[in-house]
């Protein structure tokens, strides 16, 4: 499932939701986020994490 995050930044949902937020990460990079690093959605789809790590599993 794809998503939007801020400024255009387009995101791929990696992981099943854990206590609400999923794991995402970024299709491709935009304004120094580069390409391949995971953050975390909420159920609506908003950003709630920052794309950062290089691997992120289910949030806890």
């Amino acid at each position: 499932m794809g998503v939007e995050g801020p400024d255009g930044l387009r995101l791929s949902i990696s992981r099943r939701f854990s206590e609400g937020l999923a794991a995402a990460y970024t299709i491709e990079g935009i304004d120094g986020v580069q390409a391949g690093l995971e953050g975390y959605v909420d159920v609506s789809g908003a950003l709630v994490i920052e794309p950062q790590f290089n691997r992120a599993g289910n949030f806890s």
